[in-house]
C-alpha cells in the first residue's frame, strides 16, 4: 500500500474519531446538563412540600394561627377583594414565612386571603389563604409553581379585623344567657364556653345594681361541634 494512501487514510481515521469524540462529549454534556437541571427542579419541589407542610403544621396550631391573621381586616360586602397579609407565625409570634422574600432556593410572593362567608361584624365564619410561591433558579422547568390554598375559620369584630383563627372547628352557635339576681355562677351550659361578657353598667350607688360578685350580667355562650 502507497505510504501516502495510508497516511492520508490514517489522518481521516484521527478526523473521524475526533469528530466521534466530540459529538459525544457534547452528548454527554447535554445529559448532564439536562439529568442537573432536573435534579434542581425536584430539589425546587420537594422544597415547595416542605414549605406547604411547614405553614400547615403552623395552621393547626390555633395560636399561631391567630398570631399570623389577627389585625388583618375582613371585607364583608365585597368578597372579591384580595386582602394583603405579611407573615405566616408561631405560637412565639416569630416570623417563619413573609411575603416577597426569599426562603432558601424559593421565593414567597405577596400572600393574600379572600372573604369566603363572613357577611355580618360579629360573626364567624371562612377565608382562604393564598401563598404564590416560585423558583429562584430558572432551569429544569416551570418557575411559577400552582399557589398554595387553604381555607380557615375566623371570627371578626364589628370593624372587620380578625381576632380568633379556629384552625380545627369554629362555634356553631351562640347566644347571649342573662345571669340570674343572686347566682354568682355564669350561664353558660354545659358543653359550652364563654366568648364574651357584659359588665353591669349601674355603679355601686345605683338601685339597679345587683351588688353581687362577678359585677357582670350576661355571658355569651358558644358552643364547639
Amino acid at each position: 500500500m502507497n505510504k501516502k494512501f495510508q497516511k492520508g487514510f490514517s489522518l481521516i481515521q484521527v478526523i473521524i474519531t475526533s469528530v466521534i469524540a466530540s459529538v459525544l462529549a457534547l452528548a454527554f454534556s447535554r445529559l448532564i446538563a439536562t439529568q442537573m437541571a432536573s435534579t434542581s427542579y425536584l430539589e425546587d419541589k420537594l422544597e415547595k412540600i416542605q414549605i406547604v407542610r411547614n405553614i400547615e403544621n403552623l395552621l393547626k396550631d390555633d395560636l399561631s394561627c391567630q398570631n399570623s391573621l389577627k389585625s388583618s381586616k375582613i371585607d364583608f360586602k365585597n368578597k372579591k377583594i384580595k386582602v394583603n397579609f405579611q407573615h405566616f407565625k408561631d405560637s412565639k409570634n416569630n416570623n417563619i414565612y413573609s411575603s416577597n422574600k426569599a426562603s432558601d432556593r424559593l421565593f414567597i410572593g405577596q400572600m393574600t386571603f379572600t372573604n369566603i362567608s363572613l357577611n355580618t361584624p360579629n360573626s364567624y365564619g371562612y377565608i382562604k389563604l393564598q401563598v404564590p410561591i416560585s423558583r429562584v433558579r430558572k432551569t429544569g422547568g416551570p418557575t411559577e409553581f400552582k399557589p398554595y390554598e387553604t381555607t380557615v375559620q375566623v371570627f371578626a369584630d364589628s370593624t372587620g379585623l380578625i381576632k380568633d383563627c379556629f384552625t380545627t372547628k369554629a362555634p356553631i352557635s351562640c347566644q347571649w344567657r342573662d345571669i340570674k339576681t343572686g347566682v354568682l355562677e355564669l350561664g353558660c351550659l354545659s358543653g359550652e364556653y364563654i366568648e364574651k361578657l357584659k359588665l353591669e353598667k349601674a355603679t355601686w350607688t345605683d338601685n339597679l345594681d345587683n351588688h353581687i360578685e362577678p359585677e357582670v350580667y350576661s355571658a355569651y355562650c358558644c358552643k364547639i361541634p
